[in-house]
């Protein structure tokens, strides 16, 4: 795993507003992972807005996640299934751009 912490807004702020991106080793051709054990998460700090509350509010969800091991198996499934369907969807949308269905 890596993680960068950046002090400026790598990905454009209008297409991804998240201040967290996770990146994993995908097939561009298949969208086919490489592995689930490699993983690359940026941080863009400028894109981080928060209240007293939404800190809080993360606090208390990493505390549940280094306490409780099947919570934290659970969302990293679920963060796995998000990202692969977005890899899905990208690989779908550029293979029609690239092959056109002859209507």
């Amino acid at each position: 795993m890596a993680i960068n912490i950046l002090g400026f807004n790598r990905f454009d702020a209008g297409k991804y507003p998240n201040m967290h991106s996770c990146f994993g080793i995908y097939d561009i051709k298949t969208g086919c992972q490489l592995t689930d054990k490699l993983e690359i998460h940026c941080l863009e700090l400028p894109k981080f807005k928060a209240s007293e509350a939404a800190i809080q509010e993360a606090m208390e969800v990493e505390d549940v996640f280094t306490k409780d091991e099947v919570a934290k198996w659970s969302y990293e499934k679920a963060e796995k299934f998000r990202r692969d369907q977005a890899a899905r969807l990208k690989y779908a949308r550029t293979e029609m751009i690239k092959n056109p269905l002859p209507y």
